[in-house]
């Protein structure tokens, strides 16, 4: 339901473990994953010219949230869009960001909605509003 190679050849991934709700892993690393957490809940919102999915892990008080965000960054009459599009994770203790991985990657599989919705119980706002962080280094 996600993945994408970060910089140095890590992969992120969400994978479904086919036993129903809920039953999902968080994995990173390549070939066999440094770290693998299961449970997460994810949220969405709209924004005007795109939108951004997060699906949150913990392990304690760390938490890593996946996110896909399409945002407009132009909003002149008659003038293209010019979306910025980014994917990664976040990795929060408490609310302090400690780290962040972009995915580096054309061939990305970003948050598919349709199976976060079938995997996970959503949450009512977003995780992290720190995920701008991508927008302004990829710029």
């Amino acid at each position: 339901m996600f993945s994408c190679k970060v910089a140095g050849g890590k992969r992120i991934a969400i994978c479904g473990t086919g036993t129903g709700r809920g039953e999902a892993e968080y994995r990173f690393g390549d070939g066999e994953p440094e770290l693998v957490l299961s449970g997460g809940r994810w949220a969405s919102v709209p924004y005007s010219g795109g939108g951004e999915a997060q699906v949150a892990f913990a392990s304690g008080d760390t938490r890593y949230v996946v996110f896909s965000r399409i945002v407009r960054t132009n909003f002149a009459a008659g003038e293209p869009n010019d979306p910025a599009i980014s994917d990664g994770v976040i990795v929060l203790e408490g609310e302090e960001v400690i780290g962040i991985q972009l995915c580096d990657d054309p061939d990305v599989a970003a948050i598919d909605y349709d199976l976060a919705e079938a995997h996970f119980p959503r949450a009512d706002d977003l995780f992290s509003w720190e995920t701008d962080l991508a927008e302004r280094r990829t710029r």
